[in-house]
C-alpha cells in the first residue's frame, strides 16, 4: 500500500469517527432552562443526558445529572422548583423535584435528579415550588394546566375573553377567578365560571373542567 493511499484512509476514518461524534452529541444534547423565563434570570438549570435506570409497566424512571446556577446577585437560601417532562405531543409525562439551597451569586451546584416518568422526555420545563421571601416578588405569576371540554367536543372557547381554541384543549391559568365560555353553531353558548385557590393540589388543578351545551330551540 503506498504512502498516499494510507494517509486517504486515514483521513477517511478521521472523518467517519467526527461525523459519528457530532451524531451522537446531536441525540443527546444538554437541556439549559433559564428561570424565570420572562423577565432577568435567577436560576439556571442545565439537564444533561436522561439515563433510563429501571421500568415498571410503562413507568420508567430516568438519572439525570442537573446543574444549577444561581445568576441573581444574592444568596439564594432554600428553594425549591418542579421539573416537568412533556413527550413530543406536549403531554406531561413526569415531574421530580429540585431542591437549590445556600447557593452564593455566581455559584453552581451539581447533583443527580431521579425522576419518575411514563416515556421518554421530548422537552422539559421548570416552575417554582417555594422561595425565599426575597425571591418571590421576581417569581411570574403562578399557573396551573387544566383541560377544557364539552358535550359536545368542538366548541369554541374562551377563557376571560380570550379565545383559546377548541375543545378539548389544555390551557394554563393563574390564580384566582375566571370565566369559561363555549359557543357551537346549534348550540345555545355556555358559561362556566371557577376559581383556582393558592393551595389547589396538582391532582385537583389538572382535573377536566366540562360543559354541557344545550341544543338551539
Amino acid at each position: 500500500m503506498n504512502r498516499r493511499l494510507r494517509l486517504f484512509i486515514l483521513t477517511l476514518l478521521a472523518a467517519v469517527l467526527a461525523a459519528g461524534s457530532e451524531t451522537a452529541s446531536a441525540k443527546d444534547p444538554s437541556q439549559t432552562i433559564l428561570w424565570p423565563d420572562q423577565g432577568p434570570s435567577l436560576v439556571r438549570f442545565t439537564f444533561g443526558k436522561f439515563k433510563e435506570v429501571g421500568s415498571l409497566g410503562s413507568e420508567r424512571t430516568y438519572m439525570v445529572e442537573t446543574t444549577a446556577e444561581n445568576l441573581w446577585s444574592k444568596k439564594i437560601a432554600d428553594a425549591s422548583f418542579t421539573l416537568y417532562l412533556f413527550d413530543k405531543n406536549k403531554v406531561r409525562i413526569g415531574s421530580a423535584l429540585l431542591s437549590v439551597s445556600n447557593v452564593a451569586p455566581g455559584e453552581m451546584i451539581k447533583f443527580q435528579t431521579t425522576v419518575a416518568a411514563s416515556g421518554p422526555p421530548v422537552s422539559l420545563s421548570v416552575t417554582a415550588n417555594s422561595l425565599p421571601k426575597e425571591l418571590a416578588p421576581m417569581a411570574p405569576a403562578k399557573t396551573i394546566s387544566i383541560t377544557v371540554n364539552t358535550v359536545p367536543q368542538g366548541s369554541v372557547a374562551k377563557l376571560d375573553g380570550q379565545e383559546f381554541g377548541t375543545t378539548p384543549k389544555m390551557v394554563r391559568v393563574t390564580v384566582g377567578k375566571h370565566l369559561l365560555e363555549f359557543s357551537k353553531e346549534g348550540f345555545n353558548p355556555g358559561k362556566f365560571p371557577f376559581e383556582i385557590g393558592r393551595t389547589m393540589s396538582p391532582a385537583a388543578a389538572s382535573a377536566s373542567n366540562s360543559a354541557h351545551l344545550h341544543t338551539t330551540p
